[in-house]
């Protein structure tokens, strides 16, 4: 057997407790059902080498859920974390993440996920402890992806082409954020980011690009034809 059902009864969430289960997940478990362990409170930590993808709020609303070995797994459905007690999370295996995947984690502070490709709407929404995200290989960001935000600073997604609808709506701690490799922006993406300053952009005013540009940020200056680093970061004179 390599797949358990969703645990919906007081017996089976004693099982799941039981250092027998717990070796079977370490060990044996491929996958797992939709809402597998949704909402169980006393889950700390979990360790999933064999894992290759995991199903909607497969740990929704583990609260205490801290610390999750996930070495194998690629894909992330929607709302597989949604309300976890994560405050640091590098998942390095991870290509693709969907809607709400990290969505409302109280404690998240930094999300790295180095060869995430395909994301999700809201996938960090209402993360209000967020500070730090890490997407070097993502190549767009999807509506509402980091909506409230509000301790949002650091952004690294130097390879982002596109940015949907209201990305990064109501992240007012934002002050900055390079964009080396984009080339359409919604006309909302910063809505609410009152504390944005700058945007750099490799793109000309007068280019199509620019339209409706700053794209929400009221108070931003926008650098047009910005030259980056290799590292993405805006080489100014």
């Amino acid at each position: 057997m390599n797949t358990i059902d969703r645990y919906g009864d007081s017996d089976c969430f004693t099982l799941l407790l039981s250092d027998e289960l717990t070796e079977f997940i370490e060990d044996y478990n491929t996958s797992f059902e939709p809402y597998a362990f949704c909402g169980l409170q006393s889950l700390v930590s979990v360790s999933l080498p064999n894992v290759t993808s995991l199903l909607d709020y497969t740990f929704g609303y583990c609260e205490n859920l801290k610390d999750i070995y996930l070495p194998n797994c690629a894909v992330l459905g929607n709302e597989v974390f949604r309300f976890t007690g994560f405050q640091t999370i590098t998942l390095p295996s991870v290509i693709s993440i969907s809607g709400s995947t990290f969505y409302n984690c109280p404690n998240l502070e930094t999300v790295s996920l180095p060869n995430v490709k395909t994301t999700g709407s809201y996938a960090f929404g209402s993360c209000s402890k967020l500070q730090t995200i890490y997407l070097p290989e993502a190549t767009s960001l999807q509506t509402y992806m980091f909506d409230q935000c509000v301790n949002l600073t650091n952004v690294y997604i130097p390879k982002v082409t596109s940015l949907y609808a209201r990305v990064f709506n109501g992240c007012i701690s934002l002050t900055t954020i390079s964009l080396p490799a984009v080339s359409a922006i919604n006309v909302a993406s910063f809505y609410g980011c009152t504390a944005l300053t700058d945007i750099y952009v490799p793109f000309a005013s007068d280019s199509s690009s620019a339209t409706n540009a700053p794209w929400g940020a009221t108070n931003a200056t926008v650098h047009y034809n910005t030259t980056f680093d290799e590292d993405g970061n805006p080489v100014t004179t």
